[in-house]
Parts: structure tokens; sequence; C-alpha cells
């Protein structure tokens, strides 16, 4: 399209120069054969090729995509990764050591979970954020889940001294009831060596025995907690049987036993 145009050009500028030459019929003189040389010049440009119309074309425009974030794999990724966490399936009360010898600071309920800070293993024992306040406590293992983190990560702990309970007595007389009257006043008489024996529970095992000294008295040392006090068969006694004892913390208790001065296989030898 753009050599058809220039070639019409060329075309039409000749036709003006012989025109303007018409009225002249002698032989071409040098300005005619100036103005044919160019009219030659330009037919001969109309068929070279346009250079001055031809571009370079721009370089096409891309957009490069921002980068993609990195994938990350939700199946091992956790936030909490390096922290252990706890529940427990039955609520489970939290001291300042690994036993019931040490104070009780408060407990994890069930639901709930407590950030791990140490083991003691020997024990089975969790020492753990204080759930009811500040610190830490130690929570007995038997009904402990692992939720998160890993445990093996958890320094093995050294347990506190263990506390020295304060310790109360339970103390009394064993005496021959010479009156029957369930009570040791005058005219009644010590009973030396008399066998006692204590334990936790009626019927249990013997934590503790002592026997009367010569005034009939006896003495337990023992910390604050319920107690059963006892005597083997023999003689009949008053109170009969085991006796439940309930210590509290600086108490000091007396139970005094009266030796009935009657045959147990009499029927009327019974305790008022």
């Amino acid at each position: 399209m753009t050599r058809n145009r220039c070639f019409a050009f060329v075309t039409l500028l000749l036709a003006l120069i012989l025109a303007c030459n018409l009225p002249s019929a002698a032989t071409p003189n040098s300005s005619t054969r100036l103005m044919t040389a160019a009219a030659q010049t330009l037919t001969a440009f109309a068929f070279q090729t346009p250079l001055a119309l031809a571009t370079t074309p721009l370089p096409a425009l891309t957009t490069t995509p921002p980068p993609a974030p990195p994938v990350t794999d939700m199946a091992t990724a956790s936030p909490t990764s390096s922290v252990v966490l706890l529940t427990v399936s039955t609520a489970t009360n939290c001291r300042t050591g690994p036993g019931t010898a040490y104070d009780l600071l408060g407990g994890l309920e069930v639901g709930k979970t407590a950030e791990a800070v140490g083991r003691y293993t020997p024990s089975n024992y969790w020492i753990i954020q204080n759930p009811g306040g500040s610190g830490t406590c130690w929570l007995w293992g038997e009904y402990v889940t692992v939720v998160a983190g890993d445990p093996q990560r958890l320094p093995e702990m050294t347990p506190p001294p263990s506390p020295t309970p304060a310790r109360v007595s339970i103390v009394g007389y064993v005496y021959h009831d010479n009156n029957r009257n369930g009570i040791m006043d005058a005219g009644d008489t010590p009973y030396p060596n008399f066998p006692l024996y204590l334990s936790r529970e009626e019927f249990g095992p013997t934590i503790q025995e002592t026997a009367t000294n010569a005034s009939g008295y006896y003495v337990f040392k023992v910390s604050a907690g319920q107690y059963w006090l006892g005597y083997p068969g023999g003689p009949p006694v008053c109170p009969p049987g085991s006796v439940r004892v309930q210590v509290n913390p600086g108490q000091t208790v007396r139970k005094d036993f009266g030796v009935l001065p009657c045959s147990p296989y009499d029927a009327g030898c019974t305790c008022p």
C-alpha cells in the first residue's frame, strides 16, 4: 500500500513538471534534461523499500506473577510443638512434691489442659504450671494424657525435701476399773505392760505398737489424721474392741481403757 501511494505521488509530480515546460517544443535543453533526471530519480526512489517507514516492534509486555507463598504441611506444623500439654481423665490433685506428704496447691480438672515443664519418672509425676495459681506444682501421672508436644524433651526434675509433718500424740491410761463406772478415779489402779496397737484402718495392718508403763500410761507419736486404737484379746476392756481416733494438727487426744473386774464369759460383765 505504501509503495503504490509513493508511485502515484511521483507520477503526479512528473506530470506537473512536464506541464510547466509544455510551451517549448524545441529540442530539450539542459533544464529539461535536469527535470527528466529528477523525475527518473524520484521514480527509482518510489520502487525502493521505504526504510523510513519501517518501525522496530516494541517488546511484548510480560507480567511476572508474585511468588506463591510456601506451602506448609498442616499435618506436621504445630504452633505449640515445643510445648507439652496435658489433660486428665479424673480430677487430680497438684502438690508441692511427689506424694501426699507434700502440701496441696490445687488440682487439674477434667477437660482442662496444663503445660508441663518437667517430669519425675521414678514416681510417675509431672511438673506443670499451677492451674489455680502461680508457679508450678507436681501432678500424679496415673490419669494423665499428653495432647500436644514431645514429653521426651522435658527435663527430669529432682523432688524437694520431704516435709516434716507436725507431730501430735494419742495418749491415755489403762487401769483396773474396780467400780465399773468407766472412769479412772480414786480406787482404780494402773494396768502396767498392757499392749496396744495402732493402725490406719479398722482391723488394718499395725503401724505402731506400745505397752503401758508402770503407771498404766501409754503414748503414740503420730501425724494428724485418722487412726484405730486396739488391743489384743484377753480380759474384758471398756470401751470394747477397736476405737477410732481423729487427731487434728497440734492436738493431743486422750483415750483411756478400763479393764473390768469380771470374766469375759460372765454375761453380766459388760461396759457401763
